[in-house]
């Protein structure tokens, strides 16, 4: 397709469903990353795509120092929001309660506090 190198999930999304939206990315339900099955293949922003892989175990955090599973306890999330709004960054936030930035910004999504 007009030369250009094609990543195979990303030809499958683009041959079954047409083109994708600047800004998105062909996700897989299925986690498995040469799967090109097109009721596997999802559209997503970054963000979809973090979320997705916080909520399914999927990513430590590249010092290995801290993890995104890490359990913050729900008693902390008007601590949480906050600190938040009070414009204390997610990653200093993380690392007070041992997480990563990833996971602070997992439960405020969970609970409705940012989009």
């Amino acid at each position: 397709m007009s030369g250009k190198h094609w990543q195979a999930h990303r030809l499958s999304w683009t041959i079954h469903n047409g083109d994708i939206p600047a800004g998105l990315f062909v996700l897989h339900k299925c986690d498995n990353p040469k799967c090109v099955r097109p009721d596997h293949l999802f559209l997503g922003t970054q963000s979809d795509n973090c979320y997705d892989m916080i909520t399914k175990g999927r990513q430590v955090a590249p010092d290995r120092s801290t993890s995104p599973h890490t359990k913050i306890p729900h008693s902390e999330l008007d601590n949480i929001v906050k600190r938040w709004k009070s414009g204390e960054t997610q990653r200093a936030i993380g690392k007070a309660y041992g997480a990563s930035d990833v996971a602070v910004s997992v439960m405020l999504k969970k609970n409705g506090i940012r989009k």
